[in-house]
């Protein structure tokens, strides 16, 4: 497992300001949200490369491929891996004409030896490698050896969902030995002129916890519809717009405003508190898992000292040789008060009206391992107090013993 070292410290300090005004070793930028950075790369890869692809994964959200859309590139799907939950490099193939490939952290699972893998498969087929680690905001994969940093570009979320508790906010990473100056200028120069939020999206931006919290009190019916009005009227913006679950995209790229650096900052101070947390609920779950030998795995790249933001279950067989059902153990859970998570069934989490737009049913390769984990993941909540944390896994563990007893 990648632990931020002396370079990770060195990529997020106390002061994200620092962080994003230093040039002496890279290039950085933080700005909201990850995708909108994921799109700006992608967009200088395409216009420097004439590059057509981007090799990427279908098990992740949807918004995370919007970005490739956006940019003018179509999505190539690779096979995942059941131990890293992230793309395999024993299948991985490059089509011509590919630009990038995406190398994402799963729920934050960062296993080094497969991403070097993967980065020089990659850089042999003269592509840059993307790393979305929106899942572990500061850490990277290194080289197991001289433990620098692998990806050509790295992106960082401090959006809703991910490890620190920002809603809005990113950061940009550009390697300085491997980035080429064509892509590298097209990049910065973007990033650079990137307009200030207008007034009604900064305020929008304030107020979102209030407006949350506030339609969160209605209605279901009710609260949806002001929601979406609000967004129509841009008075309410949410990490994720109703558009993006439609191939949109969510606004234009802006720069960020004070008040979201301000909270990056404030934030970014408390991260190594919160990954502990997080690791101690990873190797809580482990432990708890153990004990159950034939219903359920974890991949095998987690370890307990990984701070996970989701903690994977991939549900195997019952006592008597039939598939368990994830939803059904989702309702057994839920019933008793726990929140297990469906990321990412079905692929392009939360799923796509027009799988076609994204290319998922008629250019992709062989997803017989992806199609098989989707049909058999649940995850387990990190973000949990350690009392929440352990009445979870206990009922977990009880309800997958009865299966194996089946």
């Amino acid at each position: 497992m990648q632990t931020r070292g002396e370079f990770g410290e060195n990529l997020l300090t106390p002061s994200v300001l620092d962080f994003i005004r230093r040039d002496r070793t890279a290039q950085r930028h933080a700005g909201a949200p990850a995708r909108h950075a994921m799109h700006l790369a992608f967009d200088a890869i395409r216009q420097a490369r004439r590059a057509r692809y981007v090799v990427t994964q279908a098990f992740t959200r949807v918004t995370a491929i919007n970005p490739i859309v956006s940019a003018g590139m179509l999505p190539r799907y690779a096979d995942i891996s059941p131990d890293t939950l992230s793309i395999d490099p024993q299948t991985l193939t490059f089509p011509p004409s590919t630009g990038a490939i995406v190398l994402q952290h799963t729920f934050g699972i960062v296993d080094d030896g497969a991403s070097k893998v993967i980065v020089d498969q990659a850089h042999a087929a003269d592509a840059f490698v993307v790393e979305d680690s929106a899942h572990c905001v500061g850490r990277m994969a290194t080289d197991p050896q001289t433990r620098r940093p692998l990806a050509d570009i790295s992106i960082h979320s401090f959006g809703a969902e991910k490890v620190l508790p920002t809603k809005f906010g990113a950061a940009l990473w550009l390697n300085p030995d491997t980035v080429d100056v064509p892509v590298r200028q097209l990049l910065v120069r973007a990033l650079t002129n990137l307009p200030q939020p207008r007034v009604t999206l900064d305020t929008a931006i304030r107020t979102y916890r209030l407006q949350d919290r506030a339609y969160s009190h209605l209605p279901s019916g009710l609260s949806g519809r002001l929601r979406s009005a609000a967004q129509a009227a841009h008075l309410f913006y949410p990490p994720v717009a109703d558009t993006q679950w439609q191939g949109g995209s969510n606004g234009r790229p802006y720069a960020p405003s004070r008040w979201v650096l301000d909270h990056m900052s404030e934030a970014l101070a408390g991260v190594d508190a919160i990954e502990r947390e997080l690791a101690e609920r990873t190797g809580h779950y482990l432990r708890a898992l153990s004990a159950i030998h034939t219903a359920a795995t974890v991949p095998a790249s987690v370890t307990a000292s990984m701070p996970l933001i989701r903690f994977p279950v991939i549900l195997q067989r019952d006592g008597s040789g039939q598939p368990i059902d994830p939803e059904d153990m989702f309702s057994a859970l839920q019933s008793q008060g726990f929140y297990p998570g469906r990321w990412y069934r079905p692929l392009l989490f939360p799923g796509v009206r027009s799988p076609r737009t994204y290319e998922l049913d008629s250019h992709s390769d062989d997803l017989s391992r992806t199609r098989q984990i989707e049909r058999s993941i649940i995850n387990l909540r990190t973000q949990e107090s350690r009392d929440h944390a352990e009445r979870l896994a206990d009922a977990a563990v009880r309800w997958l013993a009865a299966h194996e007893a089946i």
